[in-house]
């Protein structure tokens, strides 16, 4: 739990880090607009103390990512961090949840750009 915390909080980090990209279409398209929030997700956290469930919408890693594209950003990390950036594990563990084409999507244009990142810092070695 606390290692899935952690891997939120620097989610955050690495998006605080890398402005720049939340202004790309690419990014707009996944996870919207990080300066406003979604709209209609509002009773997630009322439903899942009364159910003692998590109530994750199907284009989203869990109830708390449908809050805000940040934080929509930061869960997508930590899933995509502590799985190792392993898509086909993603994919395959997502899919039997039935989540919806756009999780896939966010997954790839994290791990597109992070691997845009690998090679930039490997050539700048």
């Amino acid at each position: 739990m606390l290692v899935g915390l952690l891997t939120h909080e620097l989610g955050h980090s690495f998006l605080y880090h890398h402005w720049d990209w939340t202004r790309t279409r690419q990014f707009r398209r996944a996870f919207g607009e990080v300066d406003k929030a979604y709209r209609g997700m509002d009773n997630t956290w009322v439903y899942f103390q009364r159910r003692r469930i998590a109530i994750a919408p199907t284009n989203f890693v869990s109830a708390y990512a449908a809050k805000h594209p940040q934080e929509d950003f930061a869960e997508t990390f930590r899933f995509y961090v502590t799985r190792r950036g392993r898509l086909r594990d993603l994919f395959g563990e997502f899919g039997r949840k039935r989540k919806g084409v756009i999780l896939y999507e966010k997954f790839l244009v994290l791990h597109d750009f992070v691997r845009a990142l690998r090679g930039w810092r490997s050539s700048s070695a």
